[in-house]
């Protein structure tokens, strides 16, 4: 029964194609599939087989001309391949691997490195020779990139609790100090004062905020004793509540005052960086209409002259 049906639909395929009607290849591949084709018996002549083949070659075009879904990739379609699906792999690379890519490539530290680039490059903050106070410098990318841009008349020193094995200029230098007990009777007046240091994460974007306007307003008290007239200062800072209150002190303290948040910064993280330009007097009294939580204390420990020799 078999072969009486499939020598029946070869010759209807024959007949259709002489006659110039072409029958669909799916139609055809189904009613061959029903009754078993092709079929592994012997018998089976090289008339009976030769439709079969013709019409897997028309069935394999028509799949090949099928367009992929919206929104995903596909190689070229050549003769007689199928279309496949690409897949992204584990390494994918989206916007927030830029930079760290690019902080592989050309040797710094970390992607932090292209946020103060950036912050430089859009505020003018580093001129040659000046004097650099870098709080919370691990792994040293602000370091790297104040050193190269003060040049060799400049001096730039970074402090953490983390030493920093990266190599950097000689005009440089990094202790293992902590910015809550930094000693400033008898440092000279600086003209940059930066701040990468971030709190311990809780995981409550409140908590972490509240930590991280403690560390600014550290930074800010800091640069009231060291920063010379005229100075700038920049700190991260945690993006919340607080911030506006924050932003009112730094316009008292600076004669330009602005948040930014630069494009090397992850998408998902609530950091920005508040930045003054021109400090207005030696010193500033902060206001009793606000104080900043305090940061956790540690036991005082005698530090060393940070700025000895310079």
């Amino acid at each position: 029964m078999r072969h009486v049906v499939a020598s029946l639909a070869a010759a209807a395929v024959a007949t259709a194609a002489a006659s110039g009607n072409a029958l669909r290849p799916l139609t055809c591949l189904r009613a061959f599939a029903e009754c078993g084709w092709p079929f592994s018996s012997s018998s089976s002549s090289s008339m009976e087989l030769s439709p079969s083949r013709s019409l897997t070659e028309i069935s394999r075009r028509r799949s090949c001309r099928l367009r992929p879904p919206r929104g995903t990739r596909s190689g070229r379609c050549r003769k007689g391949v199928p279309l496949l699906q690409l897949q992204a792999g584990p390494d994918s690379y989206g916007p927030d691997e830029y930079y760290s890519r690019k902080a592989r490539e050309e040797g710094v530290p970390a992607r932090s490195y292209f946020k103060l680039e950036e912050l430089d490059q859009r505020l003018k903050l580093f001129r040659p020779g000046q004097k650099v106070l870098d709080l919370g410098c691990w792994p040293g990318s602000w370091t790297l990139y104040a050193a190269r841009r003060v040049g060799d008349k400049g001096r730039v020193l970074g402090i953490d609790f983390v030493e920093v094995t990266f190599p950097l200029p000689s005009n440089c230098q990094t202790r293992v100090e902590d910015a809550n007990h930094f000693r400033t009777s008898s440092v000279p007046k600086l003209d940059v004062v930066l701040s990468d240091m971030a709190p311990k994460t809780m995981g409550d974007s409140e908590t972490d905020h509240e930590r991280s306007a403690a560390l600014v307003e550290l930074v800010m008290n800091l640069a009231d004793t060291t920063l010379g007239l005229g100075g700038t200062m920049v700190a991260k800072l945690f993006d919340g509540a607080q911030t506006k209150d924050i932003m009112k002190q730094m316009k008292i303290r600076y004669e330009t005052a602005r948040i930014m948040r630069p494009k090397a910064t992850r998408s998902q993280s609530p950091e920005i960086y508040v930045v003054g330009i021109g400090k207005k007097s030696a010193n500033t009294e902060t206001p009793a209409t606000w104080r900043a939580p305090k940061p956790p204390t540690r036991p005082k420990q005698p530090m060393p002259n940070s700025f000895n020799g310079w």
